[in-house]
């Protein structure tokens, strides 16, 4: 269920939060009991820290009563974490329910899993005007006939974008914490850590079909029609922005998927699924000086082969010099790690099948660029960054895959 909102009613902005507000929804989820906020600073977090959502650290002072001290627990420093005010952005994430997965994630699942995730101290949204009818809509549009679908695709794009719910997380400061560096990416030994934690995330969920029935959890083959048409609408741009930089198998394989969006869906859909992150890339994890790992932004958990998150990895966080050479080795890392936790029903072969499909998946991803305004700077350089990676990592007869 989602909270009840505490009185003011829920920010729409980091420019919103006020002492007020934080002190309610502190009490209300129970980190303050006597103490109140009494000042904030806003401390907005940069460019490239997310493409939708806002985030702000936010520098808590507190008043507590005469002789008493302040609660065990209570943060003097917090991140809120909002929707982005930038209007394409924010229909993207609305259109993939980024927002209230987000909130639901940390509701609903986020004690459950064998990986760490920063405490969160509050997390609510307005109420969903379909909650209880979600697998209904889906059906509805699952429905729709090509012609109908290109119709209404822009149609829900712009109410997307004129969506006026509200979501709030206030979430653990990870900040004396180093995240990674996408761009610059990670070697060898980084990436074995890192994917030793990802396995050990998706066997604690391996098969846990219950996942699927959570409206909230999406499922990789849903709305394959919306997803080929979203794919379709966005090749173009694609091919104009990227064609003098890609190498020509890269575009060809752009070019070879349009089309056959919902046979790949379809053939995802059919691997052994668990709990996937989809985001799951180094600006989304920060390290301990003693080898822990914490994993950030929680927007996009899916039921889907674990390969997934695996292949969205390695194409993007692993200069491509160390993975040409090492990708092989990254892969039974990961498949080795899921048979030592007790996955012993996922045989190498249909593994490494999962995976090669699962590039596609993340091909398949990148193209719908258009969608997403990311500005200058290091956004549009790490966007550059990983298609060059992917393209010298792409699958060998990819056109038998879907066989």
């Amino acid at each position: 269920m989602t909270k009840a909102l505490p009185s003011p009613a829920l920010p729409a902005s980091p420019g919103e939060l006020t002492p007020a507000w934080i002190t309610a929804a502190l009490r209300e989820s129970g980190v303050l009991t006597r103490s109140r906020v009494a000042s904030i600073e806003r401390e907005v977090l940069g460019e490239g820290e997310g493409f939708v959502g806002a985030l702000a650290r936010v520098h808590l002072r507190y008043d507590t009563p005469q002789r008493e001290t302040l609660e065990d627990g209570a943060p003097e420093t917090l991140i809120a974490k909002l929707p982005i005010d930038n209007p394409m952005n924010r229909r993207v994430g609305e259109m993939l329910g980024a927002y209230e997965r987000e909130v639901r994630f940390y509701q609903e699942l986020s004690g459950e899993i064998e990986v760490a995730t920063p405490r969160c101290f509050y997390a609510a949204c307005d109420p969903n005007p379909m909650a209880g009818r979600e697998q209904e809509v889906i059906d509805f549009f699952e429905r729709f006939p090509p012609w109908l679908v290109r119709i209404a695709l822009p149609v829900m794009l712009w109410i997307a974008g004129h969506s006026r719910r509200r979501y709030v997380l206030l979430l653990e400061d990870m900040g004396s914490r180093p995240f990674g560096d996408q761009v610059n990416g990670c070697d060898v030994a980084r990436a074995e850590l890192v994917i030793r934690e990802l396995a050990r995330l998706h066997a604690s969920k391996w098969g846990e079909t219950g996942l699927a029935d959570r409206p909230w959890i999406s499922r990789v083959d849903v709305l394959t029609r919306f997803g080929a048409e979203f794919y379709r609408r966005s090749r173009p741009a694609f091919r104009r922005s990227f064609a003098g930089r890609l190498p020509g198998p890269m575009l060809e394989l752009v070019d070879w998927l349009d089309g056959r969006v919902p046979e790949l869906m379809r053939s995802l859909a059919r691997c052994p699924s668990t709990l996937i992150h989809t985001d799951y890339r180094l600006d989304n994890l920060c390290f301990g000086s003693d080898g822990s790992m914490t994993v950030v932004d929680w927007q996009g958990p899916a039921f889907g082969p674990g390969e997934i998150d695996l292949a969205y990895f390695v194409t993007g966080n692993v200069p491509r010099e160390i993975a040409v050479d090492h990708e092989s080795r990254l892969f039974e890392v990961y498949h080795d790690e899921l048979v030592s936790r007790g996955v012993t029903d996922h045989p190498v072969a249909a593994s490494r099948h999962a995976y090669d499909l699962a590039k596609l998946w993340v091909a398949m991803r990148m193209v719908p660029l258009d969608q997403i305004d990311f500005e200058e700077g290091r956004g549009r350089t790490l966007i550059d960054t990983w298609l060059d990676r992917l393209s010298v990592l792409l699958p060998e007869d990819y056109e038998k895959l879907l066989d």
